[in-house]
Parts: structure tokens; sequence; C-alpha cells
């Protein structure tokens, strides 16, 4: 399974990571998978840009097929490994930067440390750093239910539960598979956390193979369990980034966000001077797997934006 998944394994220093790059042409388009997520949760938007421009979509370190990395996996060290990856992969910039969710926070810092190689961004319902900063208690028993379902994870891929979970989800069997989980975790997997296994469905077959593979490993486990971690350390960073009011920034909220998050994200692209929101309505928080075609016109707006200015 490992040697027929696309891309390559680059050095970042201490460790490689998994890049899969599609197309040709510039500005080159870079895409940050949100929490749980990898470079196969892009599929349905890179290959159909991929006939446009260079894309670029990866595994942060832990998950997938990148290897695991030591400390801790805050905003700032993923800005600084994804930057190295770039570099090393000859991506050239300034490049288009696509986040999800919790791919937002990595890429306002990325945004703030080299705003010279950045060409815009485009947000899918981000994580919105005022949520987690300053830390509420019910944040931080959000952020301790997420590591005990982690270290239930790391055990499950071990005595091969993981492995019967994941042929339950890719199956679309969710009652089955939230029972099991439920029994391991005794209680801890409510059908409220189901659409974390949304991407299960969503992808395509071949990738669901591939999801189902990667999500039987202990390391995948033990790294969203440290990005889970250090997510208020990395909404702080996010906050304090300092983004050029010139870049252009889109910032897309599935229908169904919540009004708090939708007068934060109207308040954020009011700070830019070429900001957008833009509501993608009856999609759920997988915008790119709920309405692929949206996110493929919205960004290539946005290349031909930054291709008109560098020209």
């Amino acid at each position: 399974m490992r040697r027929a998944v696309p891309g390559s394994l680059i050095s970042v220093g201490s460790h490689r990571l998994h890049i899969h790059r599609a197309g040709n042409g510039r500005p080159a388009v870079v895409f940050e998978a949100g929490l749980a997520g990898c470079y196969a949760h892009w599929t349905m938007v890179q290959e159909r840009m991929a006939r446009s421009t260079t894309t670029c979509s990866y595994d942060r370190a832990g998950l997938g097929w990148s290897d695991a990395a030591p400390g801790p996996r805050t905003a700032d060290q993923i800005a600084y490994e994804l930057r190295m990856l770039l570099e090393n992969a000859g991506i050239p910039s300034p490049r288009v930067m696509v986040g999800h969710s919790f791919g937002a926070l990595p890429l306002r810092v990325y945004a703030a440390m080299f705003p010279s190689e950045v060409g815009g961004l485009v947000l899918l319902d981000p994580l919105e750093p005022d949520e987690w900063v300053p830390t509420t208690i019910e944040k931080r028993r959000t952020i301790e239910k997420g590591l005990r379902l982690c270290g239930l994870g790391v055990f499950s891929a071990r005595i091969g539960v993981a492995h019967l979970v994941a042929g339950l989800a890719g199956r679309e069997l969710f009652p089955f598979a939230r029972f099991v989980v439920s029994l391991a975790s005794r209680g801890g997997f409510t059908r409220t956390d189901e659409h974390i296994l949304a991407p299960f469905t969503r992808c395509p077959p071949d990738v669901g193979l591939a999801q189902r593979a990667i999500w039987t490993q202990p390391k995948c486990f033990r790294a969203l369990g440290e990005e889970i971690r250090s997510i208020p350390v990395s909404a702080a960073q996010a906050a304090r980034a300092e983004i050029p009011r010139g870049l252009q920034l889109i910032v897309v909220s599935a229908g169904d966000a919540r009004p708090l998050r939708l007068d934060a994200r109207a308040r954020l692209v009011s700070q830019f001077d070429h900001g957008c929101h833009t509501i993608a309505s009856g999609s759920s928080h997988w915008i790119q797997l709920d309405q692929p075609a949206l996110v493929v016109d919205t960004v290539l707006d946005l290349v031909a934006a930054a291709a008109f200015t560098r020209a």
C-alpha cells in the first residue's frame, strides 16, 4: 500500500514529509489539511486544479505517510517545516496557500513569517484563534477528550481494533463504528464526533483505501494528539501573526457555521485591502469534499489575480 501512494518523501532535517505534486504552472497552490487530515482529503480539488497550475498537498509530521517528528506540533513549527518542504521540493514562490480548519493556523503564521512567498490565502471554514485564546474550562475538556481518544487510537492500532473501525466507517456503517469505539473508550466517542469520519465516505473509493491504511498506524494518533495538545499555543501564535494587509485573503465558511464564527471571519477579512468572506450554502465543515468545484473556482480566481499581480 505504501508504494502505491503518489508523491515522494522530502527531508526537512530531522525527518521526512510526504508531498504529492501534480500539474504545471505558476503560481503554485499549496494545500494544508485540518486536524486528522492528510493529503488525500484534497484529491477531488487537486485533480481538477492540476489541469491549470502546479498543486501540492502534503502530510504534516507523523500524519499520513510522513515520518514522526520530535517536539511540540505548534503552528510555528508546522509553518517552518512546510517552508523547508516546499523549498527542498523545488516549489517556486510566491504560492497561493489553501488551508482547511486547523490548517488555517499554520498558514496565517506562514504568511506573517514569509510574506514575499505568499501570493494569496484561502481559508476554508477556519479554526478561530479567539475561540481558544484564552482557553476556557470547556475547551480544556475538549482537549483532554481528544487526547484520551488519541491514546485509545494508539492502543487500538496496535491490537487491530483500528482496522475494524476504519473498515466499518469506509462502508458507511457509522452506528457500528461508533459502537465499537464507544465500547473501547467507555463512551468517549459520541454521535456528535461522527463528523471526524466524514472523509471515509466522501472521498473517492481508492482514497478511502489509503486513508484506512494511514489511520491504522499508531504514529498518526500520536501526532494528532500532539497537535491537539498544542491548539491553545497554535491559536495564540496565529492571533499574533501580523499578515500584510495587502495580501489577498478569501475566507469560505460552511453553510452551518455558527453566527459568532461568521462575525469573527467578517472582522478578519475587513482588515485586508483585498479580503472576501463567502458562505458555502449547503456545505458542512468539509467544504472541499462537499463542494470541490466551488473550492476550485475560488482558488483559481485567486491564482489568476496573483499571476496578474506578478506580470
